[in-house]
């Protein structure tokens, strides 16, 4: 995750995964045409090729989300959008319920990876929220959540 805008009275943070989105969608090209070509060539083995690119579009569908989260000091909420393909998904939480942000690491073979996760000590929605459901390698996830808790602090001590 990364800012998008960052003002006294509006803090944008997201992600948008262009990288994957379009490794994803050539894919599919590739795979298509490929097919495509067999088929006009009297193959039946182009077939498949064209049933690969129905995979490679289920994964566009399965891994490509993007998530933006809003902090909107006038009006002193925080709101969570997420789309893909088939989807748009906002919820909202009153500023006031979020204690800070914070990043968890998860340890793998490969290194650490990391996500930015609000709290929320009390009320109806209590608990942590990731603001993503993988975890990235980088220190995005550290430079969003400093960003985060600066913006918060602001807040409270403007208002």
């Amino acid at each position: 995750m990364k800012v998008k805008h960052n003002t006294p009275d509006l803090l944008i943070v997201g992600e948008t995964p262009w990288l994957i989105a379009i490794a994803l969608s050539i894919g599919a090209l590739l795979f298509a045409g490929a097919g495509t070509s067999m088929m006009l060539q009297g193959e039946w083995a182009g077939f498949a090729f064209v049933g690969g690119s129905v995979f490679w579009m289920l994964f566009f569908y399965l891994f490509v989300r993007r998530v933006q989260v809003v902090f909107h000091g006038p009006e002193g909420w925080v709101e969570i959008r997420r789309r893909n393909l088939r989807r748009y998904i906002k919820v909202r939480y009153d500023i006031a319920e979020i204690s800070k942000a914070i990043y968890q690491t998860s340890q793998g073979e490969s290194g650490s990876t990391h996500r930015v996760v609000l709290i929320l000590p009390t009320g109806e929605s209590a608990g942590q929220i990731p603001l993503t459901e993988h975890f990235t390698s980088g220190r995005g996830a550290q430079k969003t959540t400093k960003a985060i808790n600066s913006w918060l602090d602001s807040y409270r001590r403007a208002t």
